[in-house]
């Protein structure tokens, strides 16, 4: 997919999807020389969802009232 449609998936901007691929959080393939093209994987695109789940909180024990 193209990195707009990427960013359309994630609901973030395409810049931002740039900056994913830059940093190296979101692989990708890059076609041509110079700038070229960039396409993004369905696969990558979980996979970079899958590790930027937010886990869920633990769990606290009861508080005791006195």
């Amino acid at each position: 997919m193209t990195v707009r449609e990427a960013a359309i998936r994630l609901s973030v901007s395409e810049s931002t999807v740039y900056a994913l691929v830059r940093n190296g959080l979101l692989r990708c393939v890059r076609n041509g020389l110079g700038r070229g093209t960039v396409r993004i994987s369905a696969e990558q695109l979980q996979q970079y969802l899958e590790g930027a789940a937010v886990p869920p909180p633990p769990k606290s024990p009861p508080s005791l009232r006195l």
